[in-house]
């Protein structure tokens, strides 16, 4: 008799990797997540609900100084995607130390893919250091959703995200003093019909914006996101 033959086959697994356990939910083309919910490295960041007017239980706020070296104090926020499209940044930041709209007014961005490669953003004139993207603001005395990058152009961030794939949306300390509250990511385009803000950054029905559920997460059985009644309504303290 023969040699039995032995055959072995090996089998590639193609599906995208399982989200990473406390990613946000991608829903209806919204991502909506507060900035507090990501692990806080204290020496870069400070977690704080002094200045009135922020959504869910505060905020983070740069503790240094970073303009030309992104990369610092980086807060990360896992995302895992079910509708296709081209989704632009647009995050409620304040001004917290000085009085000038054009200082303290920025922090890094960027958004990885799930294997940590930098997802280069939709071309729109933009103006990167490295993988990342400096987003300002140029309000003072209140929460401002204008995020902006590009001095003395000022151009919206757009990332082309897919369908079943998952990523960590970054940010780093740029300047000291600039606030975080919330993180919107919005479908521009896929019939969703949003409309939050234009192709310069600057914010469109924020009522809206603020009033926004926050994202479901993967692992959790309820959502207790914040709603427009549950900002903070002390007085505000506008300059």
């Amino acid at each position: 008799a023969g040699t039995p033959l032995t055959v072995n086959f090996t089998f590639e697994d193609t599906s995208p990797p399982a989200p990473t356990p406390g990613a946000y939910i991608e829903s209806n083309g919204l991502i909506v997540m507060e900035a507090e919910s990501a692990p806080n490295n204290p020496s870069f960041w400070l977690f704080d609900n002094s200045a009135s007017g922020f959504s869910g239980t505060g905020y983070y706020e740069g503790l240094q100084n970073f303009f030309t070296t992104p990369g610092n104090g980086i807060l990360e926020y896992p995302i895992t995607v079910s509708n296709t499209g081209d989704y632009q940044l647009q995050w409620r930041s304040r001004i917290l130390e000085g009085t000038e709209f054009t200082e303290s007014n920025d922090s890094w961005a960027r958004l990885v893919d799930d294997m940590g490669n930098p997802v280069t953003p939709v071309p729109n004139n933009l103006e990167p250091n490295g993988t990342w993207y400096k987003i300002f603001m140029s309000t003072f005395g209140s929460w401002n959703w204008k995020s902006s990058n590009h001095d003395n152009v000022t151009q919206a961030v757009r990332w082309n995200l897919q369908a079943g794939q998952n990523y960590t949306f970054q940010i780093s300390v740029r300047s000291r003093g600039h606030a975080i509250d919330r993180i919107v990511l919005w479908n521009t385009g896929g019939g969703f019909g949003y409309n939050f803000g234009d192709i310069n950054g600057e914010p469109n029905n924020t009522a809206t914006l603020d009033g926004l559920a926050e994202s479901a997460r993967t692992g959790s059985s309820t959502n207790t996101a914040p709603t427009v009644s549950s900002i903070s309504n002390q007085v505000n303290d506008e300059g």
